[in-house]
């Protein structure tokens, strides 16, 4: 899934994750990309309210979510979970 769970209300992203998951393969993965924050206080304060100007309806909801705790309910167990771009956005992945 590649920056599309930041546009889904987290009912919707779970339902979307959990089919992701039970069209897996067992020992497959399953990759997400999409929108993180960086670590140091300056930088998360002002990526998120540069994202939030473009990116409104959901986006500050996923990125305080707590990403790894909504793939494991989903069954996807989290085995990477590397910033990119400076914590701008995030890879995860997870195995079924």
């Amino acid at each position: 899934m590649s920056f599309a769970a930041h546009e889904m209300p987290e009912t919707v992203r779970e339902r979307a994750l959990r089919e992701m998951a039970r069209v897996t393969r067992r020992g497959g993965n399953v990759v997400v990309v999409d929108y993180g924050l960086p670590r140091n206080t300056v930088g998360r304060w002002l990526v998120f309210h540069i994202v939030k100007l473009y990116e409104r309806d959901h986006y500050a909801e996923f990125v305080r979510s707590d990403l790894q705790a909504l793939l494991r309910r989903c069954g996807i167990e989290p085995i990477v979970d590397r910033p990119m771009l400076g914590g701008i956005a995030r890879i995860v992945v997870g195995s079924v």
